[in-house]
């Protein structure tokens, strides 16, 4: 199966959509609002995929969950390139897992919100490290 930062910078690819092969800290602020407005626009359509019917549409929901992730993905891309990108995704994951297989001790989790807590001595991912390498 193919790491999922490969199969967004494949999409990216074939779309004819600009990405560097490494941090690309020239890239404008206005580069980065248009994908954080499309992240917007998909959260807004989750939204109102919930909560603007009587009824939930949950394929719309799921779909504007994926589409979220799927457009924030791209920006990590269009920030560092796909390697970098990947090795930030897997980091992110590695330090998630930590939070609830025992690394730690038991998961803490918060009853009235269902957030998933950091545990003493859990350390969050160092993105930074990844990008200036």
């Amino acid at each position: 199966m193919n790491h999922p930062i490969d199969n967004v910078a494949s999409f990216m690819d074939l779309g004819g959509q600009y990405f560097p092969n490494d941090t690309d800290r020239d890239i404008s602020k206005g580069d980065i609002r248009k994908f954080v407005d499309r992240i917007d626009e998909e959260v807004e359509e989750t939204f109102e995929a919930t909560f603007a019917h009587e009824e939930i549409e949950f394929a719309e929901v799921l779909d504007g969950a994926i589409d979220t992730a799927y457009v924030a993905m791209t920006l990590a891309i269009r920030l560092v390139g796909p390697l970098k990108a990947r090795k930030a995704w897997d980091a992110v994951v590695d330090a998630n897992l930590a939070k609830v297989d025992g690394r730690y001790g038991d998961p803490i989790l918060n009853p009235k919100t269902g957030k998933i807590g950091k545990p003493e001595g859990w350390t969050a991912p160092d993105i930074e490290a990844i990008i200036n390498a």
